[in-house]
């Protein structure tokens, strides 16, 4: 085992504990250890913009007010690596403030104190690249179990589209009477068939939107879009459903009629749609999109009457099949269709968040979701 220790000698008074350091690193055998000196702790701190290390170990005169602000800025740097101050004047309670935050203090009577401080840091040092070790093996172990994941899911989905297509052309067939007529009852149950195999086929889709984005295999495939005309043809797609359960769905994009920017259209689709569906679940009456434009950005917000994101919610609500209470009694799919907006936002460099709005613009209150997407 290899540990490059970095020694911040910070040496006010003594030189000889530098060489006090360096005859007992000689000593070691079995570990390589590298110093580097520094007698400044600005010049210490530069020394760490370039260099890594695995420990500190840090010299003073004395710890005051001064240097305690500037060993936290360090800590902030580097809130793993292993640090140990030896210092001529021991103030204990600043030596309890460097404690908490992990910081070892220890009063430097002798020349042994350099030996007892860098075995200490061996020893820290030692333990925290062997648990690096086995994270990075334990990344790997991840990562290939959601290799794995993936490909099942992708393989599942392929294996389901044929015959969800098929018992999708079969209840085309019944609705449309081409094998003979059907009574009332029976062209309600082709119906359902259909909207059912229309869910599964959506959730199949769904799924594997989300394995791409998770892996990074999804496709943005930008193009030059005129974002008002984008919007209003999604809420006529929208209308429908909309009318189905009673809500009322407004489609504000007067001031954005002049706005182009590069995206792919199925991407802005996929974003505007789940949070339409999502919010048709979660209104009384109205559903209202709108678009914002900015110098910079454009923001699509999408909102509704409905009751209130409880705060718990707020933070979980783009976690995936995750329900805010609203949303379970609404059979709207896999729920995963707000992962699948965040997921895609992201992709676009945009932003996605849920909040609710004390006064927005169909003059209700309630609900929204905005979504933010720079311009460039």
């Amino acid at each position: 085992m290899k540990i490059k220790i970095l020694n911040i000698l910070l040496i006010e008074n003594g030189p000889e504990y530098i060489v006090a350091a360096q005859k007992y690193i000689k000593k070691i055998k079995d570990i390589q250890i590298e110093v580097k000196n520094s007698t400044d702790f600005s010049e210490g701190l530069t020394l760490l913009e370039t260099t890594r290390f695995d420990a500190l170990l840090i010299c003073l005169s004395a710890v005051n007010n001064k240097t305690l602000i500037d060993i936290k800025r360090l800590r902030k740097k580097l809130p793993y690596t292993p640090i140990v101050i030896l210092t001529k004047k021991q103030n204990n309670l600043l030596k309890n403030e460097l404690f908490k935050i992990g910081i070892h203090v220890t009063l430097l009577k002798n020349k042994n104190a350099i030996e007892d401080a860098i075995a200490m840091l061996t020893q820290y040092a030692g333990a925290i690249n062997y648990m690096r070790k086995g994270l990075k093996n334990r990344e790997k172990q991840l990562n290939r179990i959601e290799e794995n994941r993936n490909d099942f899911i992708r393989m599942v989905n392929h294996e389901l589209n044929a015959p969800i297509a098929a018992i999708s052309g079969a209840a085309e067939i019944f609705q449309e009477e081409i094998a003979g007529p059907l009574n009332r009852k029976y062209q309600n149950f082709a119906n359902m068939i259909q909207e059912r195999a229309g869910q599964l086929l959506r959730t199949s889709n769904d799924l594997n939107i989300l394995v791409n984005l998770e892996s990074g295999k999804f496709n943005i495939k930008p193009e030059n879009i005129n974002i008002a005309e984008k919007i209003k043809e999604i809420c006529s797609l929208l209308n429908k459903q909309a009318h189905a359960k009673g809500i009322k769905l407004k489609c504000d994009t007067n001031n954005s009629k002049d706005i182009f920017f590069k995206v792919n259209p199925v991407c802005i689709e996929h974003i505007v749609v789940n949070l339409a569906q999502n919010s048709f679940c979660l209104a009384k009456s109205i559903v209202n999109i709108e678009i914002k434009p900015g110098r910079t950005n454009c923001r699509i917000i999408v909102e509704n009457d409905g009751a209130d994101f409880a705060p718990n919610d707020i933070s979980k609500i783009f976690n995936k099949f995750y329900r805010v209470d609203h949303l379970k009694k609404c059979h709207i799919g896999s729920s995963i269709g707000l992962a699948i907006a965040k997921g895609i936002t992201k992709e676009l460099r945009g932003s996605i968040k849920a909040e609710n709005s004390k006064v927005n613009s169909a003059n209700t209150t309630g609900p929204r979701f905005v979504v933010t997407l720079p311009l460039v």
